[in-house]
């Protein structure tokens, strides 16, 4: 993690400017249900995804040693029993033990139409590994280096997205001492990860790539890539970017602007057309199927951070998130649920429940509509 973008991060979320917050009215009446569980195993950074018949998946990094310095373990991945809402035992994914940065550097995962589940994560100083599971998922694959290829300065995750036998990895890179003309880069495999094609730059790298900040993609519906970052322009333009297929590249939509001359290392999360990002120590929601600008969401004087997004069959959306002052606080657990019109339901308070430090918020939606939170 670079360390300047550290540094003025701990100044800078002391004095966050809280601006006057888009008021929502509040819907009564039924709600999904909101089921929040830890992580199990005593695990963190967890990853929450569904099926196409909506089974739930897990994917998690649990350290070897729970108390202490040592950060050294291992990914594993679980399914939601649905009969005893317990989980599967766990599968072991990394082929080796590595030690974990933190919530911009977790693993990111997938399922395909053919429900095999693949793996990227990042080890420092090593660079990206990726893995996928047989069609049972009860193993994986020995983790492979999925490309050598524009690997200067990496720092935070690749991200996964997948669209029938298509599996991309997107991820950016470039001089850490240069933040303002770093770019984003993808590969994709056409053949549910046998293969994978060589990298190709995606982004302007006259907008640069803010170093330790994490990206988001997935495929909308026409099957284009969608991809947030945050972008570096002239080392202070920490906008959030997105592109929308390979033709969008010269032409990103700038959804939020963040002016800071250092990484605030933060993370994005895409769900369906709808982003949650960051922005001036407040999180944001924008609807990437329409032209509306992005609404903020409930005030706080706290940092918020690290959002997870998941929408059920009934268009409720739920949006969990951390809230806390520095990097490696997990903070207090947030929500906020959305009905399919974008009006505020009245949503529990679970803020007495404290995210694990280096970890993360996860959710994602059940079969039945309702809606799984891991913290």
């Amino acid at each position: 993690m670079a360390n300047i973008g550290r540094q003025v991060l701990i100044l800078f979320t002391a004095f966050i400017v809280l601006y006057p917050a888009e008021t929502f009215t509040a819907q009564e009446g039924p709600q999904a249900t909101i089921v929040v569980e830890n992580v199990p195993d005593g695990g963190i950074q967890p990853r929450l995804f569904n099926d196409d018949a909506g089974t739930i998946h897990l994917v998690y990094f649990k350290r070897r040693i729970q108390e202490g310095r040592d950060r050294t373990g291992d990914l594993y991945y679980r399914q939601r029993l649905e009969e005893s809402n317990n989980w599967s035992a766990p599968v072991k994914i990394s082929s080796s033990s590595f030690n974990h940065l933190g919530p911009v550097s977790k693993a990111s995962a997938v399922i395909d139409d053919e429900r095999r589940v693949h793996v990227v994560w990042f080890i420092p100083s090593d660079g990206y590994y990726y893995s996928r599971s047989n069609l049972g998922r009860t193993m994986f694959e020995p983790a492979r280096t999925p490309s050598n290829l524009y690997t200067e300065g990496l720092d935070a995750e690749a991200n996964l997205a997948t669209d029938g036998s298509t599996i991309s990895i997107t991820w950016h890179a470039g001089d850490l001492m240069s933040e303002a003309s770093r770019a984003v880069y993808s590969m994709s495999s056409d053949d549910y990860g046998d293969t994978f094609d060589d990298p190709t730059q995606i982004s302007d790298s006259a907008l640069g790539a803010c170093a330790c900040c994490s990206l988001a993609t997935n495929y909308d519906r026409q099957g284009k890539l969608q991809i947030a970052y945050r972008s570096a322009i002239n080392n202070d333009g920490r906008h959030m970017q997105v592109i929308s297929g390979a033709n969008d590249s010269q032409n990103p939509r700038t959804v939020g602007k963040w002016v800071i001359n250092a990484c605030p290392v933060s993370s994005n999360n895409l769900n369906g057309n709808w982003l949650a990002f960051e922005s001036e120590g407040r999180l944001w929601t924008v609807n990437l199927a329409s032209p509306d600008q992005a609404k903020p969401l409930r005030a706080s004087a706290i940092r918020q951070k690290h959002p997870s997004m998941a929408t059920n069959q009934r268009g409720h959306r739920l949006v969990v998130w951390g809230e806390a002052v520095g990097y490696f606080a997990g903070g207090t657990l947030q929500m906020q649920l959305y009905d399919d019109d974008n009006k505020l339901f009245n949503t529990p308070d679970y803020s007495s429940k404290i995210i694990k430090e280096y970890s993360v918020a996860a959710t994602v939606s059940g079969r039945d509509g309702s809606f799984l939170v891991l913290y």
